[in-house]
């Protein structure tokens, strides 16, 4: 009796490590960057603000504007980062599927073989 079983390779999913590596980190400059970025905006300001070089209302026009641009900059990067995660995610499930219907293909072949 001849049992060909197909074991292919091209279902399974290898986890680019880059790509998470990546992911990290990005998260690690964008937390190093909220916790800088407003710590030295504040105390640039109040130097600038002491020696009467920029008047208040400046220094806090320049913050909302730069605030806006980083809240947007960073809920593209978030939405983009989402989705590579889900896509990643969809690509595992599928690939799990595979290997839990070949796992099942193999079950039954055993059943058979042990049958006769």
């Amino acid at each position: 009796m001849l049992i060909n079983i197909s074991m292919s390779n091209k279902t399974l999913i290898f986890l680019n490590k880059n790509e998470s590596d990546k992911i990290k980190r990005d998260v690690r400059w964008w937390d190093l960057y909220a916790k800088l970025s407003p710590i030295l905006y504040i105390t640039i300001g109040l130097v600038l603000w002491y020696f009467g070089s920029v008047d208040w209302q400046i220094i806090a026009g320049v913050g909302a504007g730069a605030f806006a641009m980083t809240a947007v900059t960073w809920w593209f990067w978030t939405v983009h980062t989402i989705g590579e995660i889900a896509q990643r995610t969809a690509k595992a499930e599928t690939s799990v599927q595979s290997v839990l219907s070949e796992i099942r293909e193999i079950k039954d072949l055993v059943k058979d073989i042990r049958n006769t």
